[in-house]
């Protein structure tokens, strides 16, 4: 009989010791596999982060050109909107709770930023865009009224003015939008490699 009880116990240990091996074993594939997620939504979210940089810098040239023009030659200004086209699908794809829980607060708090940064930015594109829509409708009416008339220096400094103060503030904000974004971007690459 003792043997009996001393096999018994041998099995118990033995499917215990598998049990509780199954579970380890487990545990330990969940978190790489964790890991793994994190590690692939961070390359993407750096990817994007890239790619928002670059059309950030391309936006951030092109307004600062429309900012000079329209304070030496408005007159012949021809407004293009070319907001930047940057991106987010990939921050709003990632499992944002596991990645605060993985990567250390700094960073997280980094790529929060930028992507608040993100959506003041398009926010103010699609407000600027309904401006710029409202300014454009009107503005060639001013200006042929303007220029049919054989305009006196005070009507072109009027229209001037007008595309002054109507666009101008647009075009700023843009830029100072930008180069927030462009710089927390930056920052973040300096810091966590990239760019």
């Amino acid at each position: 009989m003792n043997s009996s009880w001393k096999k018994h116990l041998t099995e118990l240990f033995m499917v215990t010791l598998g049990v509780l091996l199954a579970f380890a074993l487990s545990a330990w594939w969940q978190n790489r596999q964790e890991k793994q997620r994190i590690h692939t939504d961070l390359d993407n979210i750096h990817q994007e982060l890239q790619h928002n940089y670059d059309a950030l810098l391309s936006a951030y040239v092109h307004h600062q050109k429309i900012i000079y023009e329209i304070d030496s030659c408005p007159a012949q200004l021809v407004m293009q909107l070319r907001p930047p086209r940057t991106v987010d699908l990939a921050w709003q794809s990632s499992d944002q709770s596991q990645l605060r829980k993985r990567i250390d607060n700094d960073r997280y708090l980094r790529l929060l930023r930028i992507y608040q940064y993100n959506q003041v930015l398009n926010k103010h594109t699609t407000e600027a865009s309904s401006v710029m829509t409202q300014i454009n409708v009107m503005s060639p009416y001013l200006m042929a009224e303007t220029l049919l008339q054989s305009p006196s220096k005070e009507q072109l400094d009027g229209f001037r003015l007008i595309r002054r103060k109507s666009w101008k503030p647009i075009f700023e904000d843009w830029v100072n939008y930008e180069v927030e974004q462009i710089l927390e971007i930056r920052g973040y690459f300096r810091r966590y490699g990239g760019n």
